[in-house]
């Protein structure tokens, strides 16, 4: 029996299929590494904001108050009426009896005077990803 209609046949839809995979299947792979960086990279960018953020709050006390004291480790420093510390991972700022954490899952944190400037060093690891971002910024010139 003959039939006149034209259709395609299962072997013919199959091997279209086949050539269509070949083709979309690496496509995809790449456009999943390009969204795993794209989300990489707005991470780390949000990571770096906020140690920025950080860094410019307690520059802001330091440079409000000339006469702070940087503590003996390095993990802090007090002026007259407020204080920043770093201790198990959280930076926290007193001010006028006010206690405020101002970051978390700080990995690293240091104050230091060299050569008449003082530098604050901070890290924080991204649980994510397991890398560190780090940021060193110049408070003051004395």
């Amino acid at each position: 029996m003959r039939h006149d209609r034209k259709a395609f046949t299962l072997i013919e839809v199959a091997i279209c299929m086949a050539l269509i995979s070949i083709i979309f299947f690496p496509f995809m792979a790449m456009t999943d590494q390009l969204h795993g960086a794209y989300h990489k990279s707005i991470r780390k960018s949000a990571r770096q904001a906020e140690l920025e953020s950080v860094c410019y709050r307690i520059q802001s006390q330091l440079r409000a108050h000339p006469d702070y004291r940087i503590d003996a480790d390095n993990r802090g420093a007090t002026w007259l009426g407020g204080k920043v510390r770093w201790e198990g991972e959280q930076i926290t700022m007193a001010l006028d009896g006010k206690e405020v954490v101002l970051s978390e899952g700080v990995t690293l944190f240091s104050l230091h005077r060299r050569a008449g400037r003082t530098y604050l060093n901070l890290a924080r690891q991204d649980d994510l990803f397991r890398e560190d971002h780090r940021l060193m910024m110049r408070v003051e010139n004395l």
